[in-house]
């Protein structure tokens, strides 16, 4: 068991430092009351390192460990119209990162370090969620760890994107044409280039890598103001909007629509 394996584990081999994992601070009852012999607790932080390094402080004679951070989950996230989570700009995950590393720096001692959370190119809640590029582009979130990580302040900003809009939203006949429109604001004043795509909606499947899919979507026109087909399946989609400046970087935001059956 965990309890047998971790309380013998300073027995069986000292050199070797045992961490345990836990969801924000939910296993630091359990810790302190079974397993006094653990030698480091990982916390995966989404919001809150702050009341969390007092608690384990408090708790817990034992350094730990930020063995995730990142930006809000869609758990901590108000809900659209059709009940999905509302994705943050990619500047608020970008300040979320930076908020989250900036106070692993300041616990140091009390905390060892911290691990950024990245999924790559995974699909969970949206194609674009955990994701701190799209493709070959890189996004606000990559430049800031990049940052914080390297030293190097990136020479150029990504376009951002602070909204997009589209009408009609709710109840689309399956083909009917719908409009896009995006607020942005590119910060050296260059040219940008706009593309538009759509996936699938699941929000529930947090523990499978790719439980969305993108869904071909019909757009004429180009800039920040166009209009595009409504998928042929009834169901509710995540229409994306990517801004490419010059030097290959990306800003990119999300909404849904929901189609109706024919």
């Amino acid at each position: 068991s965990l309890v047998s394996c971790l309380v013998s584990a300073p027995e069986i081999d000292p050199h070797h430092p045992v961490v345990y994992a836990s969801s924000y601070t939910t296993a630091v009852d359990y810790i302190a009351r079974y397993v006094p012999s653990l030698d480091i607790l990982g916390l995966n932080i989404y919001g809150g390192l702050e009341e969390a390094h007092e608690e384990v402080v408090k708790r817990l004679n034992i350094p730990y460990l930020v063995t995730e951070f990142g930006p809000l989950g869609p758990w901590d996230q108000r809900k659209d119209v059709h009940g999905k989570a509302i994705d943050i700009t990619d500047v608020e995950k970008a300040i979320w990162y930076e908020q989250n590393a900036t106070l692993i720096q300041r616990y140091r001692g009390h905390c060892l370090g911290g691990y950024a959370f990245y999924l790559g190119e995974s699909s969970q809640v949206s194609l674009t969620w955990w994701n701190i590029n799209v493709g070959r582009y890189k996004r606000a979130p990559f430049l800031t760890l990049e940052q914080m990580y390297a030293g190097r302040p990136p020479q150029n900003k990504p376009p951002h994107i602070s909204e997009v809009e589209v009408s009609p939203q709710q109840g689309l006949p399956p083909g009917e044409e719908f409009e896009i429109r995006v607020r942005f604001r590119e910060p050296e004043g260059e040219d940008v280039d706009f593309s538009y795509f759509a996936s699938t909606t699941d929000e529930s499947s947090i523990l499978e890598e790719f439980p969305n899919e993108e869904v071909p979507l019909v757009v004429e026109g180009d800039g920040p103001a166009v209009h595009a087909k409504a998928p042929l399946k009834a169901g509710i989609y995540r229409i994306y909007a990517l801004g490419v400046d010059p030097h290959g970087l990306a800003g990119t935001h999300s909404t849904t629509i929901s189609v109706r059956e024919q």
